[in-house]
């Protein structure tokens, strides 16, 4: 049998080994993050330089326009949106017609019900009938 003291020596020595590797897999997990956001702060400073000389570019054609006199065409008209009095209808016809439906389909099942009370109704009445000419 082993040693107490031996036994708690190796399990301290097992937890300690866990508890290091651990550490320095949360460590190595910590500086990837910040290599990661030092990297995508240098991107995001890199695009906002490119989208501020896009943008001086832009501004010096505006300029170079207007001192040649050409006038930018007008962007294409979006297309017309449906008439709203059409589509108000259409909707308000839907809601009809899902009331309609809802109607029809409750007044089916009041139907089936009191059909299956009749054929209750019917067996009871010819069970008696048996019974009376018997």
């Amino acid at each position: 049998m082993h040693h107490p003291s031996r036994l708690a020596a190796a399990l301290l020595a097992a937890t300690t080994a866990v508890f290091l590797w651990l550490w320095f897999s949360e460590r190595r997990k910590n500086e990837q993050i910040i290599l990661g956001a030092a990297q995508n702060a240098a991107e995001q400073a890199k695009l906002k330089t490119e989208i501020a000389e896009r943008v001086r570019e832009i501004e010096a054609l505006r300029a170079q326009m207007d001192s040649e006199g050409i006038v930018p065409a007008l962007p294409a008209r979006p297309p017309a949106p449906p008439d709203e009095s059409k589509r108000l209808e259409a909707v308000r016809n839907l809601a009809q017609a899902e009331q309609r439906i809802a109607a029809l389909q409750s007044s089916l099942n009041d139907a089936r019900e009191r059909g299956g009370q009749l054929e209750a109704q019917v067996e009871r009445l010819q069970a008696e009938n048996k019974r009376l000419e018997s």
